[in-house]
């Protein structure tokens, strides 16, 4: 079985040596944004990957309109935390295969509101 959680935001990618960092890197206890020094806002959302009639699920649902407000409306630079368990989120509860559209659902939104 397959637990955790997802983080979605920006993730830090390597750089050539002499170059601009870009993404998130950190220094000493800091994070930096493109070798600038920078504050994350993050949010716990337990629910987000929860999809009724497809998986077991975490807590309420967000309906697609909700999941996108939710992102749209999240302040620059955040990151966000969601449940990501292979059990309850990851299984189609009518045929038992792996499904992952409940958390890919989460991908796509954020990706959609940036």
């Amino acid at each position: 079985m397959v637990g955790g959680f997802a983080l979605v935001g920006s993730l830090a990618v390597s750089s050539p040596a002499g170059a601009t960092p870009t993404g998130i890197t950190a220094s000493g206890t800091s994070l930096l944004l493109g070798g600038v020094p920078t504050k994350l806002t993050g949010f716990v959302s337990y629910s987000l990957a929860t999809y009724w009639g497809s998986n077991r699920g975490c807590g309420g649902m967000f309906t697609d309109s909700a999941m996108s407000s939710f992102f749209a409306g999240l302040p620059a630079q955040s990151l966000v935390r969601f449940d990501v368990f292979q059990g309850g989120l990851g299984v189609n509860l009518t045929t038992g295969a792996i499904d992952w559209t409940g958390i890919d659902r989460v991908f796509a939104q954020a990706e959609a509101n940036n």
